[in-house]
């Protein structure tokens, strides 16, 4: 699991490099988040979707497989808006 900072407005290379950003208490004591990028159909950021929720229910539940959810509707509904896993426009 990895984070990438400001990554809105970025391409991504391929589709099964969508990483899953992590907030282990970094911004509330106690919370835990998870968020993928959504992206469009040239590999453009356009979203991102997230789950969020108390530590010790995070923690009960499993990090790996709350990530892997993430990532999974990141990469649904990526491909729902055409992303294939290749830009098909220059980046700017």
């Amino acid at each position: 699991m990895s984070t990438r900072e400001g990554r809105a407005g970025e391409d991504a290379s391929e589709l099964d490099d969508i990483d899953v950003a992590f907030d282990d208490e970094e911004r509330h004591l106690g919370v835990q988040c998870f968020a993928a990028p959504v992206l469009d159909h040239t590999g453009r950021v356009v979203a991102a979707i997230g789950i969020s929720g108390p530590t010790h229910r995070t923690i009960r539940a499993g990090e790996t497989a709350l990530a892997d959810a993430v990532r999974s509707a990141g990469r649904q509904l990526s491909i729902a808006l055409g992303y294939t896993g290749h830009r098909s426009a220059p980046v700017a």
